[in-house]
């Protein structure tokens, strides 16, 4: 599953190496994207577990998650088709 995370603290090229040094070490996870001008990453995870993980290690790294949204695919475009039948 495809997810966008808001972070606390998340704001200079230091944090997301950080971050980027941090959290490949975690199985069933990728890092799609940081952007530290939004504070945010965009990650897939394959299960519960991995991301249960993502949001326990930044938290520890000093990032916690202020906002997390899916950004799956498929959300998208029931959420598009519901608009579109609306």
């Amino acid at each position: 599953m495809r997810k966008l995370a808001t972070l606390k603290n998340f704001k200079t090229a230091e944090g997301r190496k950080i971050i980027s040094r941090n959290l490949p070490r975690i199985k069933d996870i990728v890092i799609l994207d940081m952007d530290v001008e939004n504070s945010t990453i965009t990650f897939l995870h394959a299960n519960k577990a991995a991301l249960e993980r993502v949001k326990s290690d930044l938290k520890c790294l000093g990032f916690p998650i202020c906002d997390l949204q899916d950004q799956n695919k498929k959300s998208f475009v029931s959420k598009k088709n519901q608009l579109i039948n609306s």
